[in-house]
């Protein structure tokens, strides 16, 4: 994946990683945007930890992936966000995968692997 993706992504807010995310997911699955249907979905966070347990996300990360250990390796959140995103890429599962990997370093991953 290209590290000026990731770095990119690195630097947006949470809520605008989401609505990309969202906005990707929509296109795929429905052909719609996140624009069209934003409004529907108040909560984004709620919007993605549903989508992660609809797609098995947790027991990628946490158990597969062993998200707790990698998160001790890397002390670099946008190397973690890259590694992270290479293991997405590699399962040819995950859509916006550069995305789904920032969403998680900077927050989902600790809630989907340590239920917090």
């Amino acid at each position: 994946m290209d590290a000026a993706q990731i770095e990119s992504l690195m630097g947006k807010p949470e809520q605008e990683l989401l609505l990309q995310w969202y906005d990707e997911e929509l296109k795929r699955t429905v052909g719609g945007s996140a624009e069209d249907l934003v409004s529907t979905v108040g909560d984004l966070r709620e919007a993605f930890l549903n989508w992660s347990a609809q797609v098995n996300l947790r027991d990628v990360l946490c158990r597969h992936w062993d998200y707790r250990s990698k998160k001790k390796e890397f002390t670099n959140a946008l190397q973690f966000a890259s590694a992270l995103c290479d293991f997405l890429v590699a399962l040819k599962g995950y859509p916006s995968p550069a995305t789904v990997a920032v969403i998680v370093v900077q927050w989902a991953g600790d809630k989907l692997c340590d239920g917090s």
